[in-house]
Formats: C-alpha cells, structure tokens, sequence
C-alpha cells in the first residue's frame, strides 16, 4: 500500500511532464501541467515527511501537532484531478456546500 501511495503523485506527475513533449500544447495548458507536476512531487514529499514522523512515533518519540482548517472540498477536488489524469473520467466529485475541517 504504501508504495501505491508514493508512486500515484510520481505517476501524475511523470504523464504531467511527458505531455510537455507534445508539439500542441498551449501556454496556459503548459503552466497547469507544470502545476500540477509540483504539486505531486509535494504529496510525495509531504507522504514521506508523514513516514518520517511515524518512524518518531514508534520510538517513543514526542511529536508535535498542530492542526488548522482546511476546506476538504478542495482537498478531495485536487485529488480526484491527480487521478484523471492516471486513470481517466472514472472519479466525480459532486457537492455544493463547502465542507471545513482541521
């Protein structure tokens, strides 16, 4: 599971970063691409700030928490977006309230 969950982001941001290479592709289209390959490699990197932490925890290690809201809408939509690009249209977020969390 866990290499599942660390290969998902490196796989939406390796088809982010082979569409570069096609010869129509549009400013706009190249700067969301681009986005959205960093933000993968971020999941990534926070994915292994959170083993680290859990290596911690299981030797007895204090750790500090600090929580603060997150809209989990959001959360959940660039999410689903990493996915379509792996897996297709088989991922849909419906919901018209806004849903807060920490």
């Amino acid at each position: 599971m866990l290499t599942h969950d660390l290969r998902t982001p490196l796989t939406a941001a390796k088809m982010s970063a082979q569409l570069f290479s096609r010869k129509s592709i549009d400013p706009e289209a190249m700067l969301t691409l681009a986005n959205r390959i960093t933000q993968n490699i971020d999941r990534d990197d926070q994915m292994i700030r959170d083993l680290s932490d859990a290596s911690l925890i299981h030797a007895g290690e204090p750790l500090s928490i600090e929580s603060s809201e997150c809209h989990l809408n959001s959360i959940v939509s660039k999410t689903v977006e990493n996915l379509v690009i792996i897996y297709g249209d088989r991922f849909v977020v419906e919901g018209s309230s806004e849903i807060h969390g920490y």
